[in-house]
Formats: structure tokens, sequence, C-alpha cells
């Protein structure tokens, strides 16, 4: 049976009322959990439509509704998966408004405040070893550079001439390779030129943009973050400045991921420029054991 957290303080004589239920005041991160959420109105008002914004930040996944005439009035029941993707408790205390079919000032019910408490999935008790920055991996098979080196001066030395003779200017230099940042704005850019409309476009744009983050941080500081899960990250990038923002934006990433939440274009425009500016903080930030040595 599932337990009753958040109901209307009133009477059942009242026109209008809404109460969620849920399994348990306890869910983990990222784990679905079923939820409910039930409105009753009288026949004589009109509800406005139902928004699953006054439930954030939980993320969720309708899977069922159903309306039950119950004599002078109408019972909604709207059936959810939902995640949390917060590192913090959730309090919520939802409402609803209805407007008397005659006209007149609209009622409004308020439920009393939903808390969650969020659990982590990893087990605090063995939280496993904390994921540093490795040391770069050696060259394989150093002798080969010798021999491409006496190759190369070899090379040169036979057609010095020809160069010379075709050389108008001073040869400009390769540029630089480019950096993580560089290699970061690059693919914002591309996906902000990326048209929007149906769900699996921003199934797209959020999964590109979690790995933008994720890539960032393994060249940025050596971090194997592509293998690693959003909680994972939070963990192992503890000892690293500013790694707060990217942590939370890809847990932004994984309630569109794993919830199905279909964004607005404004949604979807705040969170590319909320990575853009969450990269460019980054830059000048070291790790603590950086700063230490």
């Amino acid at each position: 049976m599932l337990l009753v957290l958040a109901a209307l303080a009133a009477s059942p004589g009242d026109a209008l009322s809404i109460r969620v239920e849920v399994e348990s005041h306890e869910v983990v991160l990222g784990q679905a959990f079923s939820l409910t959420v039930v409105r009753t109105w009288r026949k004589d008002l009109t509800p406005e439509d139902w928004n699953d914004q006054v439930l954030a930040p939980l993320a969720l996944k309708l899977e069922d509704v159903a309306r039950t005439d119950a004599g002078d009035r109408i019972e909604e029941t709207r059936t959810y998966r939902a995640y949390a993707f917060t590192f913090e408790d959730v309090a919520l205390a939802p409402q609803m408004q209805a407007t008397p079919v005659d006209g007149g000032a609209p009622l409004v019910a308020s439920a009393d405040p939903l808390e969650l408490h969020v659990k982590p999935s990893l087990d605090p008790k063995a939280p496993g070893e904390a994921e540093l920055p490795r040391e770069p991996y050696p060259a394989p098979f150093p002798w080969m550079r010798w021999i491409g080196g006496s190759l190369a001066a070899i090379l040169v030395i036979a057609f010095a001439g020809l160069f010379m003779r075709h050389r108008a200017r001073r040869a400009t230099p390769p540029p630089p390779p480019p950096t993580p940042l560089e290699k970061a704005r690059a693919r914002l850019q591309a996906l902000r030129e990326m048209p929007s409309g149906s769900p699996e476009d921003s199934d797209a744009l959020y999964v590109s943009l979690a790995a933008i983050l994720r890539d960032y941080l393994e060249e940025r500081f050596a971090l194997p973050a592509p293998e690693m899960t959003t909680e994972e990250i939070a963990d192992a990038s503890s000892g690293i400045e500013l790694a707060q923002p990217i942590t939370q934006l890809l847990a932004r990433c994984d309630r569109v991921k794993f919830a199905s939440q279909m964004p607005s274009d404004e949604d979807r425009q705040r969170l590319l420029d909320d990575v853009e500016q969450a990269l460019e903080a980054c830059q000048p930030c070291r790790s603590s054991a950086d700063a230490t040595s």
C-alpha cells in the first residue's frame, strides 16, 4: 500500500482537493519510484490543466491517467514513474486551481508539503577509492623515435637545397592542437545549430551535452568520466575546484535522458549557455593535488 506523504488539509465536503502518494519518503538518487497525484473537484467547477512542473525538481514519466465519476464530483488519478536527480532532499507543496462554471473567483487547493529524503546510490560505508588523475602512459617503443629522427635528418640534408630554392618565405609553424575548452566550444556551437522539435531531438541534445562535459573532465583533469555515472563523477572530483557546477549540469541532462522530459527551446538554450559558462569558469581552476605541489 502506498504511503500518503502529502494530502490536502481539507474535509471531504470541500469542493476541491489534491493529494500526492508515494511508496516511501526515502528514494535513491536516479532510481525510479512510483508517484500518484489524485485531484478531486465538484462538477460545477472547471479545473486548470495539470502541469508536471509543480512537482519540480522531480523528473516525471507519465504511465496512466484515469478519471472517475463520483456522484457530484470528478476524481482524476495520474500515475508516474518519478526520479530524483538532485543531491539534496526534496520538499514540495503542490497546488491546483478551479474556476466555477457560472463565473466567479477561482478556488485554490493546497497540499501539505511533500518531503523526500534522497539517498545516494553509492554505499557511504564502502564508497571505494577515489579516482585520482592518472599519470600519462609511457610512449611505446622509444627506439622508433630514434629511427624516425634519423630518417628525418637524412631527408632534410638531402633535400635542403630543393627546399631553399622553392621557399618564398619562412614556413609558418603548424597551429597548436586545440585545447579541451576549444574542442568543447566547437561541439557546443554545432549543438546550437541543431534544430529542435521532437523528443528524439531533445534526447540527442542532452546525450551530446553530457558527452561534452565528460570528455572535458577526462582531457582537462585525466578523470575517466566517460565510464563513470554522474554520482561517481561527483564523488571522484570532490578535490577539484569548481567541479560542482559541471556535476549539477550532468544531473540536469540525466533528467531528460532517463525521465523523457520534453524541454522547451528556452530550456535548451539556457542549458547550452550554462554549460559554456561552467567550462569557461573551470579554465583557471586547479585540483587540490596541484595546489599542494
